[in-house]
C-alpha cells in the first residue's frame, strides 16, 4: 500500500503535511510518495523536506506535465492489484483510516473504496479556526448492491444531500488508473471529479462508515482560481456534461447505464432550460444555504441581505464552538504534536522559507 501526494507550487503546504505524517511515522505503516510538478523553487524545497525521512520517496515531473499526468505516469509502474491512498498537499489522513481502509479492502474485493468522515475547516475568523457548516449529513451507508447502475445513483444522491468526498481516499491501483484514463477526456476538473465519482461506484460497492478519515484544510487564505478548476457560472458545463456521458457510455457497456447518466446529468442542467446561464438543483441547493427563510418576493434585496446576514452570524458562531469540541474529540485519535502540524496557517501558494 502506498500513500501518494501530488503537488504543485505550494511547498510550505506540502512541508506542513509531511511534517504531520512524520510526526506519526510510528503509526503509519506505508510507503509515501510525492510526485511533484512544482516550478525549480518550490521543487528545491520539497525535495529537501522528503530527505528527512527515509519513508518518503520523491519524484520530480516536469512542471508542464499536468497533475492526472503525473499521477497516472506513476501509478501505470506499480503493480494493478496494489491499493493506493491518493492524499494531497494541504489535506491529512488519520493513521486509523489508512490501517482500517487498507483491512477492509483486503477482506472485500467487491468494494473498490472505504470513505469515513471529512472535518474541514474554514477561513478563519479574527484568527479563531472554525469548522466548515458544510458538513457530511450522512455519515454511514453501505453501498453494496448488486447493480452499477443503482450504486451510481444511490452515491449521487448522497453526494447531494450532503456526505464526504470521495475522490481523495484509498482506492484499488487497476481502477484509479482507468478512471484517470477516462477523466483526461474531460477539460474541466470538476467534471472530472465527477466522472470519478460515477466511475468508483461504477467498478465496485462502497463502504461509508461514521470515523474521521481525513483533517481538510478549506481555509484557501491567498487562493488563486485558475480556468480549468471549473465553469464559474454553472460549475459543469453543458458541453462537459455531454462529452462526460459520451466517455462513459463508449468505455463501459452495461444495461440502463444511459439511463441512469441522464438521471444524475439532469441534477447538474440549469433548473430554467430555456436559460444557459440558471444554476442547476446541485449548485442551488449549495448557494442557498443561507436562504431558508428568504422573503418570498425574489426582488426583495434589503431582505434578502438581511437574512442571509443573520443565517450567516448564527452559523458562524456554531462553527467556532463546534471546533472547541471537535478539536477535543480529534485529540483522542491524533497526538497534539500532529494536530498542532496541521493547525499551522499556512497561504494556499505560499512557498517554503525558513
Amino acid at each position: 500500500m502506498k500513500l501518494i501526494i501530488p503537488t504543485y507550487n505550494r511547498s510550505a503546504k506540502l512541508h506542513r503535511t509531511l511534517k504531520y505524517y512524520m510526526s506519526l511515522r510510528n503509526s503509519i505503516n506505508c510507503e509515501i510518495v510525492v510526485l511533484d510538478g512544482s516550478t525549480d523553487d518550490h521543487a528545491e524545497w520539497n525535495k529537501k523536506h522528503t530527505e528527512q525521512s527515509d519513508r518518503i520517496s520523491y519524484i520530480k515531473f516536469d512542471s508542464n506535465i499536468s497533475f492526472l499526468d503525473r499521477v497516472l505516469n506513476f501509478l501505470e509502474s506499480c503493480p494493478a492489484d496494489e491499493l493506493i491512498t491518493f492524499g494531497n498537499d494541504e489535506d491529512v489522513f488519520l493513521p486509523s483510516y489508512i490501517s482500517d481502509s487498507e483491512e477492509f479492502l483486503m477482506q472485500n474485493p467487491s468494494y473498490s473504496s472505504y470513505i469515513g468522515r471529512f472535518i474541514t475547516l474554514a477561513r478563519p475568523i479574527f484568527g479563531l479556526n472554525r469548522l466548515s457548516h458544510f458538513r457530511d449529513y450522512i455519515t454511514v451507508n453501505d453501498i453494496s448492491m448488486e447493480d452499477p447502475c443503482r450504486r451510481i445513483l444511490s452515491l449521487m444522491s448522497m453526494i447531494l444531500v450532503g456526505c464526504s468526498p470521495v475522490y481523495f481516499s484509498t482506492r484499488r491501483n487497476s481502477q484509479l488508473i482507468m478512471s484517470i484514463k477516462l477523466q483526461l477526456k474531460l477539460s474541466l476538473e470538476s467534471t472530472q471529479e465527477l466522472l470519478d465519482q460515477t466511475f468508483l461506484a461504477m467498478v465496485g460497492k462502497i463502504k461509508f462508515v461514521n470515523d474521521v478519515m481525513l483533517l481538510r484544510d478549506e481555509t484557501n487564505l491567498g487562493y488563486k482560481f485558475y480556468d480549468t478548476r471549473h465553469d464559474q457560472d454553472l460549475y459543469i458545463s453543458a458541453d462537459d456534461l455531454s462529452l462526460f456521458k459520451e466517455v462513459l457510455l463508449y468505455e463501459q457497456s452495461i444495461d440502463g447505464l444511459s439511463s441512469a447518466l441522464d438521471v444524475l446529468i439532469d441534477s447538474w442542467r440549469p433548473i430554467e432550460i430555456e436559460s444557459s446561464n440558471t444554476a442547476s438543483i446541485a449548485l442551488t441547493r449549495h448557494k442557498n444555504t443561507y436562504s431558508s427563510f428568504r422573503s418570498l418576493n425574489p426582488n426583495n434585496s434589503a431582505s434578502q441581505v438581511a437574512i442571509r446576514n443573520i443565517s450567516r452570524s448564527g452559523i458562524i458562531l456554531a462553527q467556532l464552538v463546534s471546533w472547541f469540541f471537535i478539536k477535543r474529540e480529534i485529540s483522542a485519535k491524533v497526538d497534539s504534536l500532529s494536530l498542532s502540524i496541521f493547525l499551522r496557517k499556512v497561504k494556499t501558494h505560499a512557498k517554503y522559507s525558513e
